[in-house]
């Protein structure tokens, strides 16, 4: 049958603390990648709805879509060491 995998507090608290981790980084993330990163992730925009949004054109908004991911992982990756 069915297997039930147990999930435990450890695993709760571990995955909390990255998500707060997660939004601490977005929180310091410089305009204007926050809010592209924002709009993308959280509002499932596209990245020309982002564009009209902000006043750029749709592969600019990627390009700071890009930055913006790779900032928050250097973020992420300095908190953790």
């Amino acid at each position: 049958g069915d297997t039930v995998e147990a999930v435990s507090t450890t695993d709760i608290l571990e995955q909390s603390e990255r998500t707060v981790a997660l939004l601490q980084a977005l929180d310091n993330l410089p305009e204007p990648y926050q809010s592209v990163v924002r709009q993308r992730i959280f509002n499932k925009l596209s990245f020309v709805e982002i564009a009209e949004q902000i006043g750029r054109d749709a592969a600019g908004t990627r390009v700071l879509w890009c930055r913006g991911i790779k900032k928050l992982k250097n973020a992420l990756d300095a908190e953790a060491s």
